[in-house]
């Protein structure tokens, strides 16, 4: 019998790094120091709770933590976070998830990512709200 087929959805967008004067931080090479960090004070999944976000909530496997990934090719700090979903979401959905994630790195569980960032590494981390119309995306596939 084989398994059922399980998605992984993963949402990127830039990130706006500042140091402790908050100025933007753009060297690639300090960049590159944070790449890799992880934040799981929060899990995306656990605030899916609108009326309006169940049908996405009920497909969604317990998760969801902010990574930083630095893009070699475009020489931007990334957020990411992924989902993994027990079925293929629809176009809706996909958008659904997506301004959800975006909404939640610029406030909710972004500002604990900052707070941690800011304690941890003297950086200053945002993903500022009108970079969600242009900056950030959402990709699924099915998973391996």
């Amino acid at each position: 019998m084989s398994m059922p087929e399980t998605y992984k959805v993963t949402v990127t967008g830039v990130a706006d790094v500042r140091d402790q004067e908050k100025t933007p931080i753009t060297d690639p090479d300090q960049l590159k120091k944070l790449d890799g960090i992880e934040y799981q004070g929060d899990r995306f999944t656990e605030y899916l709770e609108a009326p309006n976000e169940r049908s996405v909530a009920e497909v969604l496997s317990p998760g969801g933590d902010i990574v930083l990934k630095f893009d070699e090719k475009s020489g931007f700090l990334l957020y990411v976070t992924e989902y993994e979903a027990t079925r293929e979401l629809t176009d809706d959905e996909l958008k659904l998830l997506l301004d959800y994630t975006t909404g939640h790195w610029s406030d909710g569980i972004g500002s604990g990512f900052n707070s941690y960032c800011w304690d941890n590494h003297d950086t200053w981390m945002d993903y500022p709200s009108y970079r969600h119309m242009t900056k950030s995306r959402i990709v699924q596939e099915a998973a391996s």
